[in-house]
């Protein structure tokens, strides 16, 4: 089969363009985004490709996953090796899912898109782009890679098998959400992996990989309008694919939802506590910024001053269009009805402390996110994710300016009206 890449038919339409930042919809329907940004003399390339899990075939759960783990193994034009001698070459990386060899890589993996992600020096930025098409339209579905991949899947199932707290989160979200595709095992399972064929994969690349569920976004010193043309005249033929699924909210928790215990626990236990609930956006900041002091709160009580647990966190952030508190804590066995007590406790006793603590924990909460978007390739993240949930570019930055305006009222008005200890779920594995 020969490729031959084409400009689109159509123009590509430009909106009030600027010399930082250039955007289009192409004909159809991939959005691409770019900016310019001079600090460094290196180029990043994100592909988001939404919505994951919903998209995948009822018993092929995984198959996503599955697919762009084949993509950075290759092209139908290079093998393993000679593709990672391209990769040298132009002094690129790429990854295109979660690395199990680095700690908290997960925290960007997501049922609700999946990814590829490109770095490379600024003055290979047009090689880089072609290269990422490639990988985007003929993935390598060579028999022993698919194989390979396969092998790789279910031995991160296994090892994941073994973690309490993994498996505890896991259930603590299938018992908020049931049958939510928010809940759906990003890996799959061992009967679905060894279910998906060559031929399964070449169906769901043909469906998946298409302008309607695909979002480029890129951040570079090069021309932005150069950048988007280049992108354009790479992808801007791939066909538009069916509509995508519509994935509603999860459901609100409801009251009282009780308690969920693994039948035989191990002499270490993780405690998951949580509720899904609808907050208006005036309060997501406020409540943001409450769940990271109940946090540390928590954790000083009951990990510092107790000793009850080995590993300790709680947040409250959006999940699916609505929010969720989610505490979790590690602990040993003997001690989990005293854990829960002391969660419980802790969950409805908390009061935020004064302007100045509030200040703290969200000069904190900005640090940590500025930080994230010190390398190019988090900026171009950054801003797929604004595209994906329909914001301006540019609107991260804004909303982190906005956190240091937040004072205590507003923090422990918020956290009053949505946070009670009596409406979580409880889940130990």
């Amino acid at each position: 089969r020969t490729f031959r890449w084409e400009p689109p038919q159509e123009p590509v339409a430009l909106r009030e363009q600027d010399p930082q930042r250039a955007e289009a919809r192409l004909p159809s329907g991939l959005l691409l985004r770019v900016e310019r940004n001079d600090d460094s003399q290196v180029f990043a390339m994100h592909v988001l490709l939404r919505p994951r899990s919903a998209s995948e075939p009822a018993g092929k759960e995984g198959i996503a996953s599955f697919l762009h783990r084949l993509m950075a193994r290759g092209t139908a034009a290079s093998d393993a090796a000679a593709f990672a001698m391209r990769l040298g070459r132009l002094g690129a990386s790429v990854k295109t899912d979660d690395d199990p060899a680095v700690p908290y890589d997960d925290d960007y993996t997501t049922q609700e898109f999946s990814f590829v992600r490109l770095e490379a020096p600024a003055d290979a930025w047009r090689e880089a782009v072609a290269l990422v098409a490639e990988m985007l339209r003929c993935p390598r579905l060579a028999a022993a890679e698919v194989e390979a991949t396969r092998e790789e899947m279910l031995d991160l199932q296994a090892r994941r098998a073994t973690s309490s707290r993994h498996r505890a989160v896991e259930a603590a979200a299938r018992a908020l959400a049931p049958g939510h595709p928010l809940t759906r095992p990003i890996l799959g399972t061992p009967e679905s992996v060894r279910s998906i064929t060559a031929d399964d994969l070449a169906s769901f690349h043909r469906e998946y990989v298409t302008g309607r569920r695909m979002i480029v976004t890129a951040v570079s010193p090069a021309s932005p309008a150069e950048v988007l043309e280049a992108i354009a005249s790479a992808l801007g033929d791939l066909p538009a694919g069916p509509d995508p699924p519509q994935v509603e909210p999860p459901p609100v928790t409801p009251p009282a939802p009780g308690e969920r215990r693994a039948g035989a626990l191990g002499e270490q236990a993780t405690i998951v506590m949580g509720y899904v609930f609808d907050a208006p956006e005036k309060d997501r900041m406020a409540l943001g910024v409450g769940g990271a002091m109940l946090s540390d709160a928590l954790t000083f009580e009951l990990r510092q001053k107790r000793g009850l647990a080995y590993a300790m966190g709680a947040s409250i952030a959006p999940w699916g269009g609505r929010m969720r508190l989610l505490v979790t804590m590690g602990t040993r066995r003997e001690n989990v009805d005293e854990a829960i007590a002391g969660l419980r406790d802790g969950i409805a006793s908390f009061v935020p402390g004064d302007d100045d603590a509030v200040r703290r924990a969200a000069t904190a909460i900005r640090g940590r996110l500025l930080m994230r978007r010190l390398t190019r390739v988090q900026q171009a993240y950054a801003a797929g994710v604004e595209a994906m949930e329909g914001r301006a570019a540019g609107d991260d930055l804004e909303r982190l300016a906005a956190l240091l305006a937040l004072d205590a009222a507003t923090v422990r008005e918020a956290m009053h009206k949505h946070v009670r200890a009596a409406s979580c779920l409880v889940v130990v594995e």
